[in-house]
């Protein structure tokens, strides 16, 4: 069942501005901006909230979404895709619009706000970027019609995007075979392997051999083994779950994830190792799924809900005094139930000596150009 909120405005001027509203629900995201250290500062428009009550802007490794909040202009938002994922906008017309991240931090393409117009996140004379290590923000964002954004760490806009997720290893689905070693705990009570992008690292157990680890390098981030000397070994991953490289335990002695004739793998959408890893002293390690080695790396967070709204006006132009009617169709596309919606939508700062009636959920005015709605919990279909 589709569901609308409709709202007539009477205006005494004659050109309307396209609006948007924002479904505040809150999504498992991989990079959160801070909830202190969320601020930039235009010299023109004032404060700018990456972490607004009811928006959030999200940082993923190859593009922003979500929306950021100006007290004196409104609505910014990131770009036009939702969901996470794997995604980069072309920014080419109004519905590929977005801030992409080179993977380092580095951010390009454009934001969008009703009332600010489009933001460069690569001017001639700046950029934005991210530090990969500390989430901070720096450099400065242009807008034609509202000048220079300072995103200066000294405004405080931190985003958790760039601390190195590991890769937990499933604490059931955690045994490997030997046949001539024995099982292989992966999640043992005082060990653990886990898995980064480019490597992996801590100690797996073997009740009959001790302990197995997995690499010289510890504490995460990015680290790739060189397998030249005893200081350097460890197994490697090329970002896709193939494996390479060596582990090693003192009674194992030197264990070959990539051996001529088995090569370890991680499948990036369910986590579960398969192959076989060899070791001169103990023969083959089998991690065939059967004997369930599970890592959550690789593993895209669900989507809570799917909400999407639409809006219409009636008529397009109006004379002053004339009725406008403005249409907001919202509807959850699921898996989940959509809980404490909240939509908020803005008519033009140039609007003034607004009176309105309304139907459907209750309207609240903000006291500026922006009205709210708070509707009742959505199932998917509604």
């Amino acid at each position: 069942m589709v569901r609308n909120v409709v709202t007539r405005i009477r205006y005494p001027l004659l050109i309307l501005g396209i609006v948007s509203g924002v479904l505040g629900v809150a999504l498992a995201v991989t990079g959160t901006i801070d909830p202190t250290d969320k601020w930039a500062w235009g010299a023109n428009v004032g404060w700018m909230n990456f972490n607004p009550t009811h928006g959030e802007v999200m940082v993923y490794d190859d593009h922003l979404e979500g929306y950021a909040w100006m007290e004196n202009i409104g609505w910014i938002r990131l770009g036009a895709h939702t969901g996470g994922g794997s995604h980069t906008y072309a920014n080419t017309s109004a519905d590929n619009y977005g801030v992409n991240n080179d993977g380092n931090g580095n951010l390009s393409g454009y934001a969008w706000g009703a009332n600010a117009g489009w933001i460069n996140f690569n001017p001639s004379d700046s950029q934005v970027t991210i530090d990969p290590d500390t989430g901070e923000f720096d450099g400065y964002a242009w807008g034609e019609n509202i000048g220079w954004i300072h995103l200066k760490t000294a405004y405080n806009v931190v985003t958790a995007w760039g601390e190195e997720p590991t890769g937990d290893i499933d604490p059931t689905d955690k045994w490997a075979w030997g046949a001539n070693v024995g099982w292989i705990n992966f999640n043992p009570t005082h060990g653990e392997v886990m898995v980064y992008d480019d490597h992996l690292e801590g100690y797996a157990w073997m009740e009959n051999i001790g302990w197995i680890r997995m690499g010289k390098h510890t504490g995460g981030g990015s680290h790739t083994y060189a397998n030249t000397a005893a200081g350097t070994y460890g197994v490697n991953n090329d970002g896709n779950g193939n494996l390479s490289g060596y582990a090693w335990g003192a009674n194992a002695g030197w264990i070959n994830f990539s051996s001529t004739h088995g090569q370890v793998t991680i499948d990036p959408d369910t986590g579960e190792f398969d192959g076989y890893a060899w070791g001169e002293n103990i023969g083959w390690i089998h991690l065939k799924t059967a004997y369930n080695v599970v890592t959550t790396w690789g593993e895209e967070p669900p989507p809570m809900a799917d909400l999407s709204l639409a809006k219409t006006v009636t008529p397009s132009t109006a004379a002053p005094g004339q009725p406008i009617t403005y249409t907001l169709t919202y509807t959850n596309s699921g898996p989940n139930l959509a809980a404490s919606i909240l939509i908020t939508d803005m008519v033009p700062i140039s609007v003034t000596n607004l009176s309105y009636t309304s139907s459907g959920a209750t309207i609240t005015s903000t006291g500026s150009i922006s009205y709210t709605w708070q509707v009742e919990d959505l199932t998917q279909g509604e």
